[in-house]
């Protein structure tokens, strides 16, 4: 009986540490995707568009 026990607690820990990791990686995969994000939009902003005539 108190092995059952143990043996719950332990896999439920082990469930929390996977979910905490989980967590975590999907949170640092969204911060990359949203520096990038950022980065093409401030070179975007600051590109200028190529003149369509010498003249101007």
């Amino acid at each position: 009986m108190i092995e059952n026990i143990v043996h719950t607690a332990k896999q439920t820990v082990k469930a929390m540490v996977d979910i905490t990791s989980a967590c975590r990686g999907a949170l640092s995969w969204l911060g990359a995707a949203g520096r990038f994000a950022v980065n093409v939009w401030l070179r975007f902003a600051a590109w200028e568009a190529p003149r369509m005539f010498v003249g101007e």
